[in-house]
């Protein structure tokens, strides 16, 4: 799940015509799968590399889960878990 919201993120900058320098992710997991050649993957890895030379490499770091608490408030925002946070979305953007 984690490789796709990745995948969709760097779309979406693509998309919209935004250049990160610097991506990060609270999965040492997926930055791990990123530069392999894991065969159950290979289509996904395939197009995230296409994307990230179109966005002219981004580097692609770790931060610690709480470190990382705005795009978890925004996840779980997006998936219906925290009404509450309608109100405050904008602070976290």
């Amino acid at each position: 799940m984690e490789i796709l919201s990745f995948y969709n993120g760097l779309r979406l900058a693509l998309n919209n015509n935004l250049v990160p320098h610097i991506v990060e992710t609270d999965s040492q997991v997926m930055i791990q799968l990123l530069p392999s050649n894991n065969l159950a993957f290979s289509h996904m890895l395939m197009d995230w590399r296409q994307l990230m030379e179109k966005l002219g490499r981004p580097q692609v770091c770790h931060i610690f889960r709480e470190a990382n608490a705005a795009a978890n408030k925004l996840a779980c925002y997006g998936k219906g878990r925290d009404p509450a946070m309608r109100n405050n979305i904008l602070i976290y953007v």
